[in-house]
């Protein structure tokens, strides 16, 4: 798993983070001032067009985006992959508040997809 810099450079110590891994919305730690730190997993499909983006969460009360990542299972070689990558996008609109992603490339169109989102929400 790749580490969010919050975590790799100290602001965030690994003995505040809860190690309870499951899809929703769990609270797993607190931030140097005090914020509390969620981690969210949603499970869900990438667009099934091209170039299309799909939101794949919406929530009003984040004020800063951790780390974001997914992973991707295809159905033509039941493979798995992470993303972001060139092929599949994943960014958080901070004026809509909401993640969102897309597929640049057929072959992952309408896969089956795992994100992960660590966030800090206004109190």
């Amino acid at each position: 798993m790749i580490l969010p810099r919050h975590i790799l450079d100290g602001s965030i110590p690994l003995s505040k983070l809860n190690n309870n891994y499951s899809a929703g919305k769990q609270v797993i730690g607190k931030t140097s001032d005090n914020k509390t730190v969620y981690r969210e997993i949603v499970y869900g499909t990438l667009p099934s067009q091209v170039d299309v983006w799909s939101d794949v969460l919406i929530n009003q009360n984040i004020t800063e985006v951790l780390f974001m990542s997914g992973i991707v299972k295809t159905t033509a070689d039941n493979a798995s992959y992470t993303f972001p990558t060139p092929d599949i996008s994943l960014y958080f609109d901070g004026v809509n508040k909401k993640f969102r992603t897309r597929a640049r490339n057929t072959y992952y169109v309408g896969a089956n997809a795992r994100f992960t989102f660590i966030y800090v929400e206004t109190s």
